[in-house]
């Protein structure tokens, strides 16, 4: 489902002016520069009011995480440590498997409870004076469970002053009212796609200081300020991370998406889909043979098994009734192999367009296929 603003502006965009950002004084490359950097305004605006040359737009939260890792490299050695959790997804934990390999730090992982929130107390365990950075989801996006991020950020700044703090904020943008002036964080990633926005579109914000560290990510155009044949001097940020012509239609999309955003009732929003979600679990919880993974109190998704039957032909079912899950290890193959003990569970994922209706489709649409699987 996509908000039709976010149509109208890529068709803007591709029919009426099509042309390149910060390369041109004609007025069509104007309008499309204004527009791109209006959209970095907005991005900070949502996240609570930080600064737009804190903001650098990527191709989606792969890379935003990505950036950072490789930005990294010289800034680590062995006996250095990066922390990760066992409920990331892989974007937020191949990254740092592959920095460390390449580095020589230490990889060290830390563990959930019973619900599938963060163990604080292992996780503080496993920071200490080596440790260059620890990487967090804010939502889980297979168990669902919303993590204490602010406070959990404050207990690892008092361990460790130095350590920078990277969040994953792609499953809680949409659900979650965010201010990073009181999360703490020193890099937040999302997808523009989990706002309803456009795909190959992402934001990496990180604080200025933070950001001024990392080795560039990639270059070529449009992140020099100067180039000679004896070396180069690289653009101010958030310009040096944004190398080549970037997915300017998107961004425009994106900025249209935030607008429209605005003048939505986000909390009357996120009260439906708690409602939703909680109706969902008590009626999973009470059904014989499922078992729900995590604990009742999460953001808009939940993720279950159903005993003796594969989560691909769960899902196989629901879609021949038209429902839409997903089914696997919801790339999260270590929170799925080495917590939960399962090779692939189905999850549901509900968003501000869903109904009670669909509720009850979905529901009855299981009931039948609990019956198929018992014949």
């Amino acid at each position: 489902m996509k908000p039709q603003v976010l149509v109208e502006a890529v068709r803007e965009y591709y029919e009426e002016c099509g042309v390149n950002i910060h390369r041109g004084l004609y007025e069509l490359s104007e309008q499309a520069t204004n527009r791109y950097e209006e959209t970095r305004g907005l991005v900070a605006e949502f996240l609570g009011g930080v600064s737009p040359t804190e903001v650098v737009f990527t191709s989606g939260a792969t890379e935003s995480i990505n950036l950072v890792a490789f930005g990294m490299r010289e800034l680590l050695s062995e006996g250095d440590s990066l922390v990760v959790t066992m409920s990331e997804h892989h974007a937020n934990f191949v990254p740092w498997q592959q920095l460390a390999n390449m580095t020589g730090a230490e990889l060290r992982f830390a563990d959930l409870n019973d619900d599938g929130l963060l163990n604080v107390k292992d996780l503080l365990l496993k920071v200490d004076e080596t440790t260059r950075l620890v990487a967090l989801p804010q939502v889980s996006n297979v168990l669902g469970v919303v993590n204490r991020i602010s406070s959990i950020i404050h207990l690892i700044k008092l361990k460790n002053p130095q350590c920078w703090v990277l969040v994953d904020g792609s499953q809680a943008v949409a659900h979650i009212e965010i201010d990073l002036n009181d999360l703490g964080c020193d890099f937040y990633v999302f997808s523009a796609h989990k706002l309803y926005g456009p795909t190959g579109v992402g934001v990496l914000w990180g604080k200025i200081e933070a950001l001024e560290m990392l080795d560039v990510y990639q270059t070529g155009g449009d992140m020099i300020e100067r180039v000679e044949t004896s070396g180069t001097e690289f653009a101010a940020v958030p310009h040096r991370f944004e190398a080549g012509t970037p997915n300017i239609a998107g961004v425009w999309g994106l900025g249209a998406v935030l607008k429209w955003w605005k003048e939505l009732d986000r909390d009357e929003i996120w009260r439906t889909e708690s409602k939703l979600v909680t109706r969902l679990y008590d009626e999973l919880d009470a059904m014989e043979s499922v078992r729900l993974l995590g604990g009742q109190e999460r953001s808009s998704l939940l993720a279950f098994v159903v005993d003796g039957v594969h989560a691909h032909d769960v899902a196989q079912v629901l879609a021949e009734q038209d429902i839409c899950v997903r089914a696997g290890h919801h790339c999260a193959m270590p929170l799925h192999r080495e917590v939960l003990g399962i090779a692939a569970s189905v999850r549901v994922s509900l968003g501000m367009y869903n109904t009670r209706d669909d509720l009850e489709r979905l529901l009855e649409s299981l009931q039948l296929a609990m019956q198929q699987f018992k014949k």
